[in-house]
């Protein structure tokens, strides 16, 4: 199944199970990247289990790339670091909870991720909850 692409960076995105959804779009413009980052919240789990989420990183010439998981508790006014910076580059799939140090993820903040660094001319982070 093709990723979900949502329309508007600011709208906030439910991830549901089985729906994977694109968080992170690195395109080349003109020689710079361009980066849009888009907000994402989950639904509750029917059975009230942890959340199991997945990520996975493709890219064209993507050498360079470094995250942080962010989340808000105040509708997306600001956001603050959670876990700890990922190497995307050297750990292109995972789980959000191993990788990110994440204790566990919740279903009323709204999350989103924070690029540290970047070398790519193109990239695209998506996210699959199961």
């Amino acid at each position: 199944m093709l990723p979900y692409v949502p329309p508007d960076p600011n709208q906030i995105t439910i991830i549901d199970p089985g729906i994977p959804v694109s968080v992170v779009v690195v395109t080349t413009v003109n020689q710079a990247n361009v980066t849009v980052i888009y907000r994402f919240g989950f639904s509750p789990s029917p059975a009230r289990n942890a959340l199991q989420v997945d990520y996975s990183v493709t890219g064209l010439a993507l050498t360079v790339c470094t995250a942080f998981l962010q989340q808000s508790f105040d509708g997306g006014v600001t956001f603050q670091d959670v876990g700890a910076v990922v190497d995307l580059f050297a750990n292109p799939q995972g789980s959000l909870m191993v990788f990110f140090a994440v204790g566990s993820l919740v279903t009323s903040p709204i999350y989103r991720f924070r690029i540290a660094t970047l070398t790519t001319t193109s990239m695209v982070v998506n996210l699959a909850v199961s």
